[in-house]
């Protein structure tokens, strides 16, 4: 009897001690998931930047669509899980106008042609995943300030900006800061144009723009994303192909964004196809006519030395039999003729184009006297030495700080004679050098 009671009670106390197991089991797997859930919420905390700029895909609960975070380190990229996210209707403006600024300038170091489709995709796509297709964007996580698209640094930054500046500081129109990214494809960064060369795939062409021109570190590559944004824009732009394809085959040939498809760049200028020269803007479409650097081919009275840009606009702008195609006055001339800025600029003779632009006060700001200084200088300025032995015109490059042609020695290049025009002599009294600056209600387009 005892037995058979011990019995019972063991029974039931195993009984009761499911019960309670089981009572209590909700208990144990609510205080796993409130745990679990915790330790996932720090982690992301914890850890999303690294994902991000490792191109590992994560669930973040706390992101909001249309919101952004900081990848990479450095700058603000949507956090859409990479380059699947449709792009918004801002994107694909600036993207456009990306488009159409590449397609409308033959770039000298280029073999002096626009780059072809899969150039221009790759750089778009490695734009997106630097400044998410934001042209006004100022990094700030990491402190380097990086300023606009390419996600330019000191000292790149700063000459950008007087670039820019040049051009009526338009510092966050997306044209502009492509036609200074062409600008450093012909002068600083022509390094780059060896490898990112015309015929490469896609995927090539992106990797290649990643590591010579960017230069971004490992931590930021996320060159899966720079991939698929190339592959995703050339996608959008698949019907432009060929067009663009067509095009980057001609020389040192430019195109109007007028009519083009997608919008333009909003408050950019407008380009010209005639013979590369960009209208309204004085200093591209100098660069255009004029190579990059000095050559010793390039030193000589030849026309055919010269740019094959520059003997046409000379054939339609400023066709003079008796002048050597290499005087510093008609070279000037041609570029004010063929940019629209001026039509009436007087075909050569530096004397005589000194006296117009005093003329016009309406066109032209003058600058003179031994106090400017090398600071005081723009891009695009045209320079005079006095008391008028040269012209041309201030190009912004330390080391390669004007555009110009010289009768007796060279063809249109890039040259570093500013010193001599910082140093130039003359009658006592009379002014060091002249300045003439264009004035925007100048403008030929304007008048």
């Amino acid at each position: 009897m005892n037995l058979f009671r011990t019995r019972n009670q063991r029974s039931a106390r195993h009984s009761h001690s499911r019960a309670r197991r089981i009572k209590l089991l909700p208990l144990f797997t609510a205080v796993f998931m409130l745990i679990t859930a915790s330790y996932n919420s720090v982690a992301l905390a914890i850890d999303r930047d690294f994902y991000s700029g490792n191109d590992i895909m994560f669930y973040d609960p706390k992101f909001k669509k249309g919101s952004s975070c900081k990848t990479n380190g450095s700058s603000d990229a949507p956090s859409s899980g990479g380059s699947s996210a449709a792009a918004s209707a801002d994107q694909k403006q600036v993207a456009t106008a990306i488009v159409d600024t590449f397609t409308g300038h033959g770039i000298s170091t280029n073999g002096g042609k626009p780059l072809d489709f899969n150039q221009i995709m790759a750089i778009i796509g490695n734009i997106e995943q630097e400044s998410a297709l934001n042209p006004s964007i100022v990094e700030t996580a990491v402190g380097t300030g990086a300023f606009g698209l390419v996600q330019w640094t000191e000292p790149r930054k700063s000459k950008f900006f007087a670039f820019a500046d040049g051009k009526g500081g338009q510092r966050t129109d997306p044209k502009v800061q492509m036609e200074y990214v062409i600008q450093e494809l012909e002068t600083t960064e022509a390094a780059v144009m060896p490898h990112f060369k015309q015929g490469l795939s896609l995927h090539d062409a992106t990797l290649t723009w990643a590591q010579k021109f960017e230069r971004m570190g490992a931590a930021e590559a996320a060159l899966a994303k720079r991939l698929a944004n190339a592959e995703k824009w050339a996608e959008t732009f698949k019907d432009r192909k060929d067009d663009i394809n067509k095009k980057a085959e001609q020389q040192t040939t430019s195109s109007s964004t007028d009519g083009s498809d997608g919008a333009s760049s909003p408050g950019g200028s407008k380009c010209s196809s005639d013979n590369a020269a960009i209208s309204g803007d004085i200093l591209a479409t100098a660069r255009q006519f004029a190579w990059p650097e000095e050559k010793p081919e390039y030193n000589s009275t030849s026309i055919s030395a010269a740019k094959p840009a520059y003997q046409e606009a000379m054939k339609k702008h400023n066709e003079l039999a008796d002048v050597n195609i290499t005087d510093c006055g008609r070279f000037v001339s041609t570029v004010m003729r063929a940019s629209g800025v001026d039509k009436d600029f007087p075909p050569v003779t530096t004397t005589k184009q000194d006296e117009y632009v005093r003329a016009h006060p309406e066109k032209y700001e003058i600058l003179e006297g031994r106090d400017v200084s090398y600071s005081d200088l723009k891009p695009g300025d045209i320079l005079i030495w006095g008391p008028y032995q040269h012209i041309a015109f201030f190009n912004g490059e330390s080391g390669k700080d004007d555009v110009d042609a010289s009768y007796t020695q060279h063809v249109p290049y890039v040259s570093n004679n500013i010193q001599y025009f910082m140093n130039s002599g003359g009658p006592a009294g009379a002014p060091l050098h002249t300045v003439a600056r264009v004035k925007k209600s100048g403008l030929t387009e304007n008048k």
